[in-house]
């Protein structure tokens, strides 16, 4: 019998074909004997793990798991995220069984708060009390109703009714003095006018200060109360510094130029709109929106102050003196200030909601310097906007608000000659 050929008679052919044949057998070795995960070597069973077991069975664990676990699970790594996603869930758990836990659940980021304390479900928008009387405004004219309107938002008794404050200031979906309701519900704060963050876990604080605070203490954290109050302070500040500068500038052009009409005229309207601005200012309190006519009235000032500036100027080009520099100084001091006066009732004529900078996620020339300049303009102007009565832009047409706010300012002012007058005749009597 012929003796097997040896390795050597065999062909190129025969020679690839079985290298080909062992390469496939080693590789379908590795393939089927080695896990998809490198094994655990502290582990007994190196397959005791959901990724070893069909995927049929996979979902069906996964579907018979609660919310929290399986944001849990979704949180151990990217194939199981990618593999529970997020239509999978809204399956799975939109059984009535589960609505109470999804009670705690973001709708926008699926996340899961079972305490609820980073959850808010915001109230209707037409359903936001007066921050002095405490009723609802529901009619479109602007009238007072003691009956709660449907609101506009699911209840918090529902699932996937909630929103996480993250997403919340995100989106712009919170106004600043708003209310809206946390803790599961069961409990209704403001959003901070200062920051736009609901002001939560702050009861005593809003108690200490009813009393020493012109607003409702619960409408600032106390942290943002105590930067409103150091703004509050150097705004006035600075009005006094302003009107300082403006007096004394008129005082040395009426004093060093009282044989030009061309500067003597111009400063007097000037001073005397300044005077109407003030009172304005004074009397429009927290409900009339005056920011257009004071906008037009600084801006009238600063168009006054460029006759008065040409004259200064062509006099200095004349001769040199002393008290004529020190005016063109103040009136130049005096138009900028004007200036910024016109650009800050500007915005807060567009209602620019100043805590835009406090949100997450906005790029970072925005939040370290576009809304932070423009923040500054209407801590300069008027610091107190923050105060205003109206909730949050677009809640109510500005013509119906205006006239709902002077028919109020009105209806105070009788009532306080009436009291007055009552007390005075009690008096006399």
């Amino acid at each position: 019998m012929a003796p097997p050929p040896t390795p050597a008679s065999l062909d190129a052919s025969q020679r690839e074909a079985s290298s080909v044949e062992k390469r496939s057998e080693k590789h379908s070795e590795i393939t089927t004997t080695v896990p998809i995960f490198p094994p655990n070597p502290y582990r007994r069973n190196q397959y005791a793990s959901l990724l070893f077991l069909p995927m049929e069975l996979q979902f069906l664990i996964y579907s018979n798991l609660k919310y929290g676990d399986l944001q849990k699970l979704r949180a151990t790594t990217r194939y199981f995220r990618q593999l529970i996603s997020l239509d999978f869930i809204r399956i799975c758990l939109g059984s009535p069984a589960t609505d109470a836990e999804l009670r705690f659940v973001c709708r926008s980021c699926m996340r899961y708060d079972p305490v609820g304390r980073r959850l808010v479900w915001p109230l209707a928008h037409r359903g936001q009390p007066d921050p002095v009387t405490g009723r609802i405004v529901v009619q479109e004219d602007g009238s007072d109703d003691e009956e709660t309107p449907p609101p506009n938002y699911p209840g918090p008794g529902l699932p996937f009714s909630a929103i996480c404050s993250d997403c919340a200031v995100r989106a712009r979906q919170l106004s600043p003095g708003e209310y809206v309701l946390m803790d599961g519900g069961e409990r209704k704060v403001r959003v901070c006018r200062w920051c736009g963050w609901p002001c939560h876990g702050h009861e005593d604080w809003g108690r200490n200060m009813e009393d020493s605070w012109p607003r409702n203490g619960w409408e600032l954290h106390p942290r943002c109360a105590l930067a409103y109050q150091m703004v509050i302070i150097g705004y006035y500040v600075l009005v006094c510094i302003r009107s300082g500068i403006a007096l004394v500038t008129y005082i040395l052009l009426w004093r060093i130029f009282a044989d030009e009409q061309l500067v003597v005229i111009p400063s007097v309207l000037g001073f005397l709109l300044m005077g109407i601005i003030l009172g304005i200012i004074y009397v429009r309190g927290r409900e009339i929106r005056t920011y257009h006519v004071v906008g037009t009235l600084e801006f009238s000032v600063l168009a006054l102050g460029i006759p008065p500036l040409v004259v200064v100027i062509r006099t200095i080009e004349k001769e040199y003196d002393a008290g004529v520099i020190a005016a063109e100084i103040l009136l130049i001091s005096h138009l900028i200030i004007r200036l910024i006066n016109v650009l800050g009732n500007f915005i807060l004529f567009l209602e620019y909601d100043v805590t835009r900078h406090h949100a997450p996620d906005i790029p970072p020339l925005r939040k370290h310097f576009l809304n932070p300049l423009i923040a500054g303009l209407v801590f300069w102007t008027s610091p107190t906007a923050l105060e205003n009565m109206w909730i949050g832009k677009g809640k109510h047409k500005k013509g119906k608000s205006f006239r709902r706010g002077v028919k109020r300012f009105w209806e105070h002012a009788k009532k306080s000659i009436v009291d007055y007058g009552n007390a005075h005749g009690n008096a006399v009597a």
